[in-house]
């Protein structure tokens, strides 16, 4: 089914149930950036959940439909709304931590609990977690007549420890190297220079599909300026029901004074919600806001 006009959409009960109005998204323009960052992250893990779900799973698609109504009510999510305040908030001069950038940060614990509970994909020990537990081990070595990724041997044992960890997993279009700091600069830059398209290479990462990062306070500008989040909404909703809008019926929902025609929809507005959808373009705002916040409480 297609929903052809304005009317149409805002006449169908659920989206009466949520009472949805663009103007109830001007409470956005006033959040703050982690807030707002927050927020836009939602639509997105709730965009991911819906292309996930199985259409005969009644119960979760309840259960989506129920996050969505929260979020098109502008009822923030408290536990995890908390966690990312929390993150922003808690770091200060008690914890220990190196300084960070945008795109190059030092491992932090969190960083390696979630990288150690990563499971290989390839290689000597595909199957298995990046640090087997004992039970693993022991499993591997019960089965190696059938499994020819066992780590069963020093063989084995030796490919295991040398595989590079981004290498064997999804790296998620990043890569943990060590650095010695006690080189040059020139010397660490003029290798990394010449590592970086090896890298690419073989993690397959395209040099053309790499998203640059302008920084936040162009990111909100646009989030606000495109009314993504009021977008993402309509989109989810739609999605999840198995419905399609016209476009022009859309842009006079969340643009009802004509502010943006359907070129620029198709070709401005729409690339960059594609872009926002990378949960790795996400957390580079996150790190840039966390890195603001500290350096304001210093």
């Amino acid at each position: 089914m297609k929903i052809k006009t304005k009317n149409d959409f805002l006449s169908i009960p659920f989206i009466k149930k949520c009472a949805f109005s663009i103007v109830n998204y001007e409470c956005l323009n006033n959040l703050d950036d982690m807030e707002l960052l927050a927020q836009l992250s939602f639509r997105y893990m709730l965009m991911e959940s819906i292309e996930s779900v199985s259409e005969t799973d009644d119960s979760e698609i309840q259960l989506l439909y129920n996050d969505l109504e929260k979020l098109m009510k502008y009822v923030i999510l408290a536990d995890d709304f908390e966690y990312a305040k929390n993150d922003c908030d808690v770091i200060s001069d008690e914890y220990i931590h190196l300084a960070g950038g945008m795109f190059v940060e030092p491992l932090s614990r969190l960083d390696l609990r979630l990288l150690t509970e990563k499971i290989a994909l390839q290689g000597a020990g595909a199957g298995y977690a990046l640090l087997p537990t004992d039970e693993d081990y022991e499993f591997s070595q019960q089965n190696s007549d059938c499994n020819d990724t066992a780590i069963n041997s020093e063989a084995d044992s030796f490919r295991f420890n040398m595989e590079s960890i981004d290498k064997v997993t999804d790296c998620d279009d990043s890569i943990n190297i060590s650095l010695d700091l006690t080189r040059t600069d020139s010397e660490l830059i003029k290798e990394i220079s010449k590592l970086l398209p090896l890298w690419r290479s073989e993690l397959g990462i395209e040099v053309n599909k790499l998203i640059e990062y302008k920084g936040w306070v162009h990111l909100r500008k646009r989030v606000i300026e495109y009314k993504v989040i009021p977008i993402l909404d309509v989109l989810n909703y739609l999605s999840l029901s198995k419905l399609k809008i016209n476009t022009t019926a859309l842009l006079l929902i969340v643009f009802p004074d004509g502010e943006k025609d359907v070129f620029s929809y198709n070709k401005t507005i729409m690339p960059f919600i594609a872009k926002l959808k990378s949960e790795n373009y996400r957390h580079k705002a996150f790190v840039e806001i966390l890195s603001n916040r500290i350096g304001d409480d210093s």
